[in-house]
Formats: C-alpha cells, sequence, structure tokens
C-alpha cells in the first residue's frame, strides 16, 4: 500500500499522518486488528523532511491590493479577510472562528483558539484599518464570528481570487508566509513559536529547513584536499 502511494507520486509524510489514519480508523471499525503501528514503521523508512516554504510578502501584499482593486462587490472585504489571515498567522480554522469578543483593542491582541489551546497574538499596525471594517461588517450584518462560512467559505474564497488572478494563495500559504518573514526579520524563534501556536520548538525548526540546505563552500573545500598537489 505505502509502495504504490509512494509511485502515484504521493509525499510519505501525508500517508503517515492521513492515509494511515483513515485506514486504521476504518479497520477498527469493522472489528479488526489495526494495522497502523506496522504500517509506520514502514512509512517512517521513506519518511522526508518537511520544508515549509511560503510567498514572498511582497507577493503576498501585491496579491491583496489586486483583490481590492477589482471593484466587484465584496473585493475589499475579501482583501481585508486576507491580510488579517496574512499578519496573524493564524490557521484557517483558528481565524474563522473570532468573533468580536476575541478582539482586545486596549491589549492591542486577538484571541484565537486553535489546537494547541487559546493563545493571545498582537495585531499589526496594519490591520487597523481592515479590522475595524470587518467588525463593522459583523455588526451590521449581525454575526459574532468576523469571518462567515467557516473554513469552507475562506477555502473557496481564496480558490476564486487564486484562479482570478493568476498566483495561487492558500491560508496555510499565507500562514508560512508570516513565519519566514518573521524569522528573516532575525524574530527569536520562540517568538515565532508564540505567534503560529506551536505545541513544540520543533515544529517551529521545520521553517529552517530551507536555510539549512549545504552550500558550495564547504564541498569545495573537501575537493581541493582531495585534489593531488601540482
Amino acid at each position: 500500500f505505502i509502495r504504490e502511494a509512494l509511485e502515484d507520486g504521493r509525499s510519505p509524510n501525508t500517508i503517515l499522518e492521513k492515509d494511515l489514519m483513515v485506514l486504521g480508523q476504518a479497520i477498527r471499525s469493522a472489528g479488526l486488528a489495526s494495522p497502523t503501528a506496522e504500517a509506520r514503521k514502514i512509512a517512517k523508512l521513506y519518511k522526508v523532511p518537511r520544508v515549509k516554504l511560503g510567498m514572498e510578502f511582497g507577493v503576498a501584499t501585491k496579491f491583496i491590493e489586486d483583490v481590492r482593486a477589482a471593484g466587484t462587490k465584496r473585493s475589499s472585504f475579501h482583501a481585508d479577510v486576507i491580510e488579517l489571515v496574512l499578519w496573524t498567522g493564524a490557521r484557517s480554522g483558528e481565524i474563522t472562528r473570532v468573533t468580536l469578543e476575541d478582539i482586545d483593542r486596549k491589549a492591542g491582541c486577538i484571541r484565537l483558539d486553535g489546537k494547541t489551546g487559546p493563545r493571545l497574538v498582537p495585531l499589526s499596525s496594519s490591520l487597523e484599518g481592515p479590522l475595524e471594517r470587518l467588525e463593522a461588517d459583523a455588526l451590521e450584518r449581525g454575526r459574532e464570528v468576523l469571518i462567515p462560512g467557516g473554513m469552507p467559505g475562506l477555502n473557496l474564497m481564496l480558490t476564486r481570487w487564486s484562479k482570478a488572478l493568476g498566483v495561487k494563495v492558500t491560508a496555510r500559504g499565507l500562514r508560512h508566509t508570516l513565519a519566514l518573514g518573521l524569522i528573516e526579520s532575525k524574530a527569536d524563534l520562540s517568538e515565532v513559536r508564540d505567534q503560529l501556536g506551536h505545541k513544540h520548538i520543533t515544529t517551529t525548526n521545520e521553517y529552517l529547513a530551507p536555510r539549512h540546505l549545504p552550500k558550495s563552500s564547504p564541498l569545495e573545500n573537501l575537493r581541493k584536499h582531495l585534489d593531488p598537489p601540482g
């Protein structure tokens, strides 16, 4: 099963964390012994390091500008939503649960309730305008939540704008964009962890993988060392 999945181009990480979990649940519900434990041992042999890549910040902000400039009935609202996702680094499930009560303007933070529990993230000055408009929209339409439609609504909105503008943008990609931007701006890794709501710092370390690729100079030094003199 694992070999066939790999031949079909599936990621070993996806097989381990998603396919095997669903397979194990189905077999247990049928009253059979779960193969998940044994399959995990096999899948780990194929597991590759994660490399988390985001968009360039310039590309993300240009995307938001293009959405706002589209001039459709809700394009300005959609641009504000995307900007909120970008500058909080929230998971789609977290940001779509945010209510008016979760915004603390005096403290300058927003409360997110994620899979690792509730946390407070600071509000960027870039969010003052968008957040004010999102609050006004929620009050006008009698909503408690800032973003209607939940996760499916957010993902559908991003998919539609991605197709319209020819740039693939996802909530997860925006989250990665913020994380990589913080790291590039020399933010402490523990601060990035707290912003993203990671349970372990090892998860945050995955954002460093693209920056730990081997450089040519050590390899060149080794080649010169091995070359015969003269």
